[in-house]
C-alpha cells in the first residue's frame, strides 16, 4: 500500500483554517470543562458537563486539548489537562472501571500524549497500568480481547465487537514504550480474529461475535478488497454513496465526503490481483473515476471544496508513470478509455482549480494522449461522442470543430472548442481527454 503524507493531500491553507476553527471552538468550551468532561450524548445538540469520569468518551476532550497544545505550544491548555490527568490517574486504580476494552480510547488520548510531549512519568505509569488491564482481557486460545464485562460472566465471556479495533493502539503504544512485544502480539492477534470472524461473506461486518475462548486466513489486504467491492456495489448511478450503504437509490442524502475519501484511498491502495477481467490498473482507475460523475457537478458549484485536493492527489498519482499507483498507458479496447469521460468532465468543470504543476500537467496530458495514434471513440453520459482519426484535425458533434455535450449536469452557456489552444474567457486552459486542448 502506498502511504501519502497528509501535507500532500490537504493544502496548508485548508489545514490552518480548520485548525483555527477548532482552536476557537475549544477556547469557548475551555471554561465549561475545567474539572469535568463533555457527556457522551448531547442535549439539544449541546454536550452537557459530566462531573464523574465514567463514560468511554471522557478522553476525547483531553485528546483535542493535547493536539492543540502540540500545534500551538500555548500553555493555556495545561491547567485543564492536569486536572483531567488527575481524574484518569484515579480511574485506572478503580477495578470497577477496568472491565472494558475502552481503556484504549481512554488512555491513548489522555495519558500517552503527556508521555510524548512532556515526558510525564506519572502519566506513563498510568498509561501502562491501563495497557496491563487491557492485556488481561486477552484470551490466548481464542486470540481476542473481550469487549466488556467480567471475564467469567457467561453473558459476556468471549464477546468481541468491531469497535475494539480502535482500542488496539493502546497495546501498540505500550509495546513501543516498553519494548515488550507481547502487547503487539495481542493487538495483532485480535485484529486477525476480527478480520476472520467479524467480516461477513457479503463484505459487511457484524457488530458482535462470541468466541469459544477455550478452543480458540486471508490477508488484511484481501479483506480490504472485499469491503471495497461491497462499497462499490452499493453505489447509486451517480457514484456518490448515500449516508448509509443500505440505500442505493432514491432521495436519501449523499455522503460526498465519504465518497471523496474512498476515492483518494482507492488511488493509493494496491489492490493485488483481484480485479475484473480487464486488469487491475483499469479496475483501480474505474473505481476512482466513477464517483466523479457525482462529485464534479458538486465541485463546479463550489460545494465540497475541501475534498477537491483528494481528487487532485489521486489524479496526479494515477497519471505519474514513476508513481506506484500509476494507472498505466491506455491500450486498444481499454476500459480506461470509457473511464476517461468522467475525468474529462471533472477537468472541464473545475480543472483550473486543481492548480497542477507543469510536470503534473505534462504527465496528465501524456497519459490522456497515450493512445492518441489510434482511433478512439468514447460514448456514455454525453449524448454525442468525439474521436480522433489516425490523421487530421479533431472532429466531434456540432458545427465545425466545436461541440457541446448535453448531459444533465452541464452548465448552460459553457462550450468546448476542440483544436489548437485559443483565447479563453477563463484564466487558464484545461487539458482534455486524448490529447486535444479544450478551452471553456
Amino acid at each position: 500500500m502506498q502511504h501519502f503524507p497528509l501535507s500532500s493531500v490537504i493544502s496548508q491553507n485548508f489545514l490552518q483554517k480548520e485548525l483555527a476553527f477548532c482552536q476557537e471552538k475549544i477556547a469557548a468550551l475551555l471554561p465549561r470543562f475545567q474539572d469535568c468532561f463533555p457527556a457522551a450524548n448531547t442535549e439539544g445538540l449541546v454536550y452537557p458537563p459530566e462531573q464523574e469520569n465514567f463514560e468511554w468518551t471522557t478522553s476525547f476532550f483531553s485528546g483535542m486539548l493535547w493536539l492543540l497544545y502540540e500545534h500551538t505550544g500555548d500553555p493555556v491548555y495545561l491547567p485543564v489537562l492536569e486536572k483531567h490527568l488527575d481524574s484518569f490517574y484515579h480511574r485506572v486504580e478503580d477495578p470497577g472501571y477496568l472491565d472494558t476494552h475502552d481503556l484504549g480510547f481512554l488512555y491513548s488520548l489522555s495519558c500517552y500524549p503527556a508521555v510524548l510531549l512532556q515526558n510525564n512519568r506519572r502519566a506513563e505509569e498510568c498509561f501502562l497500568k491501563a495497557a496491563q488491564a487491557l492485556s488481561r482481557r486477552f484470551f490466548p486460545q481464542a486470540g481476542i480481547i473481550q469487549a466488556w464485562g467480567d471475564l467469567n460472566d457467561p453473558k459476556n465471556r468471549g464477546r468481541m465487537i468491531i469497535d475494539c479495533l480502535l482500542n488496539l493502539p493502546l497495546l501498540y503504544q505500550a509495546a513501543r514504550l516498553t519494548g515488550d512485544r507481547s502487547y503487539w502480539e495481542m493487538a495483532y492477534s485480535h485484529a486477525r480474529q476480527a478480520q476472520k470472524y467479524l467480516v461477513r461473506p457479503d463484505r459487511t461486518t457484524y457488530h458482535t461475535f462470541y468466541m469459544d475462548v477455550d478452543t480458540g486466513d486471508r490477508s488484511f489486504l484481501n479483506t480490504a478488497c472485499q469491503l471495497l467491492d461491497y462499497y462499490l456495489e452499493r453505489l447509486p448511478e451517480d457514484g456518490v454513496c448515500c449516508w448509509d450503504l443500505c440505500f442505493t437509490q432514491g432521495e436519501e442524502p449523499r455522503d460526498s465526503s465519504a465518497a471523496a475519501i474512498v476515492c483518494c484511498g482507492i488511488a493509493g491502495l494496491h489492490l493485488g490481483d483481484f480485479a475484473a477481467h480487464y486488469g487491475e490498473a483499469s479496475a483501480h482507475m474505474e473505481a476512482f473515476s466513477r464517483m466523479l460523475w457525482g462529485l464534479a457537478p458538486l465541485w463546479s458549484q463550489e460545494g465540497g471544496e475541501e475534498y477537491l485536493p483528494l481528487f487532485r492527489q489521486g489524479l496526479v498519482c494515477g497519471t505519474d508513470p514513476d508513481h506506484p499507483a500509476y494507472w498505466g498507458a491506455v491500450a486498444d479496447y481499454d476500459q480506461k478509455i470509457v473511464e476517461m469521460a468522467a475525468i474529462a468532465l471533472t477537468l472541464l468543470l473545475c480543472g483550473e482549480r486543481l492548480k497542477l504543476s507543469q510536470t503534473e500537467v505534462r504527465n496528465l496530458h501524456r497519459w490522456l494522449a497515450s493512445r492518441a495514434a489510434h482511433c478512439l471513440r468514447i460514448t456514455g453520459s454525453f449524448s454525442g461522442c468525439w474521436s480522433r482519426p489516425r490523421s487530421g484535425a479533431w472532429a466531434g458533434p456540432g458545427t465545425g470543430n466545436s461541440w457541446r455535450p448535453t448531459c444533465p449536469v452541464w452548465r448552460t452557456g459553457i462550450w468546448g472548442t476542440v483544436g489548437t489552444a485559443t483565447a479563453s474567457p477563463l484564466k487558464s486552459t484545461t487539458i482534455s481527454p486524448l490529447g486535444c486542448t479544450i478551452t471553456a
